[in-house]
C-alpha cells in the first residue's frame, strides 16, 4: 500500500527495501544513517541495498545517546570526506532516535539533501518517522534544535518487528495506543484484537499500523508545521512522558513513558468532567491491557523532574497545553505549573 503524505511517499508491504531501487537511480552516491543492531541482524538486506550504489556507512551504536548535536557534526565530517553533495541521498534504517538524527542533519546539510527512511521499529513505523518532525536533544532537554523536514520515501515492513526486544514491541504499542483514544474506530478494532496484538502476533499489524499512519496523515495535513492548534492533538500522554522518559532510576524508553502519560491525561480529563465515569473506566480498562507487558513504576521517585514542565514546547504563557481525551475525541486544555504538579501528586494516589 502506498500513502502520501505531505512530500512523502509511504509504503506499506513487505520486501519494500526492492522499491528503493526505483529512487536510488536519480542519484549518484548514497549515504547510510544505520542502526548498529539493523546491521548485525539484517546485514544480507542491507548488502542489497548497498550494491545499487557507490555508498558509504555511517553506524549508530546508540541511538537515543547519540541524538546531540556532537553528532551531527561527526555525520557533517564523514558526509564531506565522502564528497556528499545535492546530487546524491541519504538512507536512514533505524528507530525512531536514529531517524530524528539523520532528518535532522539532511535539513541543515548543503541547506538540504533528500533522503529516505526505513523505520525498524513499531514506534518509528507509526508515529516518530511520518511527519516531518527531526531533532536533537541539548542539555537533557528533548528535541531542542530540530526542523520539518520530509523524507522523499518511507519504507515499512513489519518483518522487522519481530526481532524488537519485548521493551521495545510494547513501548510502541505504547503510541498505538494513543491513537486509538483519538479514534474510535480503531479503539474497537484494537479492543476487538488486543489478545493477538500484545501476544505478539503479526498478522493484524500491517492493518493496525496503516490505521496509525492514516489518523496522523490527517493531524499533518491539517497542521504540517504544529502550530494552528490541531497537531498537537498528537502530543497526548507526551507532556507528562517527555518529563519521564529516559530519567533514572526507571530509564523509561519513549512509548512506556507516554503510556504513564496517557493513563495520567486520562485522570486529568475525568477530575475536569471532559469524559463520565463510566467512560473513564471503559479507557482505563483499554489501557489496563496494555499495563499488563509495562514495568512497574513508583511516580513518586520522579516528582523532581515535574519541575522542568517549562521546558516543553507547549509551555507558552505561563501555562502547559495538555491534551485530553474526551467522549468525541480530545481538548486542549491550559494548566498552570501548580495545577499539572497537584494533579500529578494525586493521581500518583491512584495507580
Amino acid at each position: 500500500m502506498e500513502i502520501n503524505i505531505a512530500e512523502s511517499s509511504t509504503y506499506i508491504k513487505e520486501n519494500c527495501w526492492e522499491i528503493f531501487s526505483k529512487y536510488v537511480s536519480n542519484y549518484e552516491k548514497v549515504f547510510f544513517i544505520i542502526d548498529e543492531k539493523i546491521l548485525n541482524l539484517y546485514h544480507e538486506d542491507v548488502n542489497k541495498i548497498r550494491s545499487y550504489k557507490k555508498n558509504t556507512v555511517f553506524t549508530i551504536t546508540k541511538p537515543e545517546g547519540q541524538k546531540e548535536f556532537s553528532t551531527i557534526e561527526q555525520l557533517a565530517t564523514k558526509a564531506t570526506e565522502f564528497g556528499l553533495n545535492r546530487q546524491d541521498a541519504v538512507l536512514a534504517i533505524g528507530g525512531g532516535a536514529t531517524l530524528d538524527i539523520a532528518g535532522f542533519f539532511c535539513s541543515i546539510y548543503k541547506r538540504g539533501i533528500d533522503y529516505f527512511s526505513f523505520p525498524t521499529t513499531l514506534l518509528s513505523q507509526i508515529d516518530s518517522a511520518i511527519g516531518g518532525k527531526t531533532g536533537v536533544n541539548f542539555n537533557g532537554v528533548k528535541n531542542v534544535f530540530g526542523s520539518f523536514y520530509d523524507p522523499k520515501g518511507i519504507f515499512i515492513d513489519s518483518k522487522y518487528i519481530e526481532t524488537l526486544s519485548n521493551e521495545d514491541y510494547y513501548g510502541g504499542l505504547g503510541e498505538v495506543w494513543k491513537y486509538a483514544l483519538l479514534d474510535k474506530e480503531l479503539f474497537e478494532d484494537i479492543t476487538k484484537g488486543a489478545l493477538k496484538i500484545l501476544s505478539r502476533d503479526n498478522s493484524q499489524l500491517y492493518k493496525v499500523i496503516e490505521k496509525c499512519i492514516v489518523i496522523k496523515k490527517h493531524y499533518i495535513e491539517a497542521d504540517y508545521f504544529d502550530n494552528a492548534g490541531v497537531r498537537i492533538a498528537l502530543n497526548l500522554g507526551h507532556t507528562l512522558g517527555h518529563l519521564i522518559e529516559n530519567k533514572e532510576p526507571y530509564f523509561l524508553n519513549h512509548g512506556y513513558a507516554v503510556a504513564y502519560g496517557l493513563k495520567f491525561a486520562l485522570y486529568i480529563s475525568l477530575s475536569l468532567s471532559y469524559i463520565s465515569k463510566e467512560e473513564y473506566l471503559i479507557r482505563k480498562k483499554f489501557l489496563s491491557l496494555l499495563f499488563s507487558f509495562i514495568p512497574e513504576i513508583n511516580l513518586k521517585e520522579l516528582n523532581t523532574y515535574i519541575t522542568y514542565l517549562n521546558t516543553d514546547k507547549k509551555f507558552s504563557k505561563g501555562k502547559i497545553q495538555f491534551v485530553v481525551p474526551t467522549t468525541d475525541g480530545y481538548s486542549i486544555i491550559n494548566l498552570l505549573p501548580q495545577e499539572f504538579s497537584q494533579g500529578y501528586l494525586d493521581f500518583q494516589e491512584l495507580i
